[in-house]
């Protein structure tokens, strides 16, 4: 009888193939990386794709089911294998822009600044945003 594995932890692996840039910069450490991150995009996509498929589809239909949806509906969150997949509505020119997009956007900005600040041994999650 075989081990059945749970889900990736894909912000650790990120943080060693990233962590090993550092430490031997070389082809091999950034290759690791890539191949974290070219699994990790795969797998984001692939659940992407039956989101976006479903997206007029009541809840309780759905492949996969929201882990969240905001106040004014503009934002669901998934959470599957370890990814955080954050579906934004569409936003029409002649509409105000969503407090959640707001919010949402400034949460975007901050993980990206943490993530180019390299400190060592913190990361925030990876996430999927469509």
């Amino acid at each position: 009888a075989g081990l059945v594995a749970g889900p990736r932890n894909w912000t650790l692996e990120f943080a060693a193939a990233f962590d090993a840039t550092d430490d031997a910069p070389g082809i091999p450490s950034y290759g690791k990386l890539a191949l974290v991150v070219r699994e990790f995009e795969n797998t984001a996509v692939a659940y992407a794709k039956v989101i976006v498929s479903e997206i007029g589809v009541p809840d309780y239909q759905k492949t996969h089911r929201p882990h969240r949806t905001t106040k004014q509906g503009t934002v669901q969150e998934y959470l599957m294998q370890n990814i955080q997949i954050t579906l934004v509505a569409p936003h029409h020119d002649d509409q105000e822009v969503p407090t959640e997009w707001k919010d949402f956007g400034d949460e975007l900005r901050h993980v990206v600044t943490f993530t180019r600040s390299r400190m060592r041994g913190v990361y925030p999650p990876l996430l999927c945003v469509i």
